[in-house]
């Protein structure tokens, strides 16, 4: 377990924070009441190779370990859970895969607008009733003369309106298989966004491929192996969305605890009350522990062993503590925490998706008791 992180690592973790200091406040908050995609913001991140962190440098990527992958992602986080959450789907649902799994000629082809933040990439898998149920997807795809024909519809997919591909997991016979699809393809059309209560930015949408038709080099490793890519990419996504969570946690705490020193109550402090003392105490232990369960997970997979219990475990946690962290934030800050005149009020609300997204809590804990009893 990494105690102790690399001053690499450290350096990643400074710089990233240093960058993303000028999204908290008023960018964060027009992000999210405006509900724009924050395209701007990770064109900036990209500067940094933040687009293609896991992506090996002879591939083009950036090449880093996946500790500071969750450390950029925790710095992201603790100024914007939509950027957060934009930045974790582009690497690990986006550049990851198709460094993976394209072949060079298609990965030279889509990899360097991605590195650049130039363009972006969303993951298509979901559906209206395959959500946890991975294996459920109904979307088909055809072998024809020139390569493959696409039908199907596609659920939550984040950043939709805006991605110029898409890689969709669709149907093969009894398999499953991951195909790269271009945005402007003809009978691929893209619903409004959803007016989601959380992480407004992020461009969740439908997505309907009706006679799609893509190239036989389109596909994504061997025919079959798209339902093994989205346990690969959800997995890693796990310990993203871990570290989405320490970061949301991290800013509840420094805004409760800047606030309990300003606001007085019977001529004092309120940081003097031993209920706010208390209430401080609890949120500093769950996002101590969050952040230990991540970094371990992310350092499994960098050691190159079976890391899914522990991201599991590390997002379950994380994304459980998230929501209790935040709302203690909330009662530290009264009756204003419930107003938009505070961030608290945001990091509440984002906090809600980090039970859900890449794998429900119920979802990590059958993994995990299937881990435990050997079921």
């Amino acid at each position: 377990m990494p105690f102790h992180l690399t001053s690499d690592q450290e350096l990643i973790r400074k710089t990233v924070r240093e960058l993303v200091e000028e999204i908290r406040g008023k960018p964060a908050e027009h992000i999210d009441r405006e509900r724009e995609f924050p395209l701007e913001q990770i064109r900036k991140l990209a500067s940094l190779g933040l687009t293609a962190m896991l992506v090996p440098g002879d591939k083009g990527g950036a090449g880093t370990d996946t500790v500071s992958f969750a450390l950029a992602l925790e710095e992201v986080a603790r100024a914007s859970g939509t950027v957060a959450l934009v930045l974790n789907n582009l690497n690990a649902y986006g550049t990851f895969p198709l460094a993976a799994r394209a072949s060079p000629e298609l990965l030279g082809q889509v990899l360097p607008a991605l590195v650049t933040g130039d363009k972006t990439i969303s993951w298509a898998q979901s559906e209206p009733n395959a959500g946890s149920d991975a294996g459920a997807i109904q979307t088909r795809a055809v072998k024809t003369d020139k390569g493959w024909r696409i039908n199907g519809l596609k659920s939550f997919v984040v950043g939709a309106p805006q991605a110029a591909w898409f890689i969709v997991i669709a149907r093969t016979g009894d398999a499953q298989s991951a195909f790269l699809v271009n945005a402007d393809a003809q009978g691929l059309k893209v619903a409004p966004r959803e007016a989601t209560m959380t992480l407004r930015g992020s461009d969740m949408a439908q997505v309907f491929l009706k006679d799609v038709d893509v190239p036989a080099a389109n596909l994504l490793g061997e025919e079959g192996s798209g339902l093994a890519l989205g346990q690969q990419c959800t997995e890693l996504a796990s310990i993203g969305a871990a570290a989405m969570a320490v970061g949301l946690m991290q800013a509840a705490i420094e805004d409760a605890i800047r606030y309990s020193g300003e606001r007085e109550q019977f001529r004092m402090p309120i940081k003097q009350f031993q209920a706010i003392q208390f209430l401080v105490a609890d949120m500093d232990m769950h996002v101590r522990a969050s952040r230990l369960l991540t970094y371990a997970a992310a350092d499994k997979r960098d050691r190159g062993e079976d890391y899914a219990a522990d991201a599991a475990a590390a997002k379950l946690y994380a994304g459980e503590s998230a929501k209790f962290v935040t709302q203690k934030g909330l009662r530290i800050h009264g009756g204003v925490g419930f107003t938009r005149d505070v961030p608290a009020e945001r990091y509440n609300r984002d906090a809600r998706a980090m039970s859900i997204y890449a794998g429900t809590s119920e979802a990590e804990k059958a993994l995990l008791a299937a881990k435990a009893l050997q079921l």
